[in-house]
């Protein structure tokens, strides 16, 4: 079993439905590489002091309160606080690493807590996993969602999501590695072999066949994508198209993707002029537009009623923003 010290830790970062338990799993199946489905315990760790971003029946507010005052309360103050967290992190990091040497961790709005991780781990490598924000939402639409414009419980992804991940993949660059879906399903012998690299193992082929044994147990991630398909396919690449194909749909994706912005899409090597190129070879139809209208009406007026909790817990945030589409 390796020592605390010995133990490296590698945390991918992406949005829902990007094709990280993919990923997860082809990592997973080296022999030095260990990972366990989604723990979630990083994310309420982060939000420990803070009296927005979390709630809870106890009164967090009153919480973090008495929290912070017992970090300004311990030797070495903050500093302190964060060793301590440090060290249980990695006590339960290697017990579920067992002999192997690297801790892959994975959880779903871990973009929320990259300043976290990184003063937690500042040794920690970073895989910053991209898809295109527009199958990112098909794939939400058909897995949870029956096909239906009612995103008001994934605008959090969509939005804070794509922004967190554009500016910690920039100012993380030095100890992380931007890997694209796209990339990865239609090469992945090569994507998998920069990773390794990057994490400092050697590549095996059997990584890319074995994957599919690999099992984490629990109820986290992503098991449809996986046994969908034999082997690692582009069959889910670049669906948007396909989905967003009647005329109320293309004029929301044209407005979400302008509510983001050029720069941020910079990273995600997509860009409105790549949209409104394929958009113009599209054979675009009415037919569901009405339907898709009255559907994101309701999300919108949704969101609007619980947006000032949502607001609330994000406004510390720099990008955080209720965003509405009429």
């Amino acid at each position: 079993m390796p020592t605390l010290e010995s133990l490296k830790l590698v945390f991918l970062i992406s949005l829902p439905r990007s094709g990280s338990t993919l990923l997860q799993k082809i990592l997973a199946a080296h022999p030095d590489v260990a990972s366990a489905g989604e723990p979630w315990i990083l994310l309420p760790l982060a939000f420990l002091d803070k009296h927005k971003g979390i709630e809870a029946i106890y009164n967090q507010a009153n919480a973090a309160k008495g929290i912070r005052e017992m970090i300004g309360h311990l030797p070495g103050g903050r500093d302190a606080y964060v060793r301590h967290l440090r060290r249980f992190c990695l006590d339960l990091f290697r017990d579920l690493a067992g002999e192997r040497i690297i801790f892959l961790d994975k959880d779903p709005r871990y973009y929320l807590i990259q300043d976290f991780l990184v003063e937690l781990f500042p040794q920690a490598k970073f895989i910053f996993l991209f898809r295109n924000p527009l199958d990112v939402m098909c794939s939400m639409m058909s897995t949870w969602l029956k096909d239906l414009l009612i995103l008001h419980a994934y605008h959090i992804d969509l939005f804070e999501g794509v922004r967190s991940m554009s500016r910690g993949s920039l100012m993380y660059a030095d100890r992380g590695i931007n890997v694209h879906y796209e990339h990865l399903v239609r090469e992945p012998a090569h994507q998998v072999r920069r990773i390794c690299e990057f994490i400092g193992i050697t590549y095996c082929e059997k990584m890319l066949l074995n994957y599919k044994n690999v099992q984490f147990g629990g109820s986290m991630g992503d098991p449809l994508g996986i046994n969908r398909y034999p082997n690692v396919s582009t069959a889910s690449s670049n669906i948007w198209p396909r989905k967003l194909n009647n005329f109320y749909r293309i004029r929301f994706a044209r407005k979400y993707l302008a509510a983001l912005g050029d720069e941020v899409l910079i990273p995600w090597q997509f860009s409105r002029a790549q949209f409104e190129d394929t958009v113009s070879q599209m054979k675009v139809r009415f037919r569901g537009s009405f339907r898709d209208m009255t559907y994101r009406q309701l999300s919108d007026l949704w969101r609007l009623i619980s947006g000032t909790r949502l607001r609330h817990m994000l406004q510390e945030r720099k990008s955080g923003e209720i965003y509405l589409f009429r």
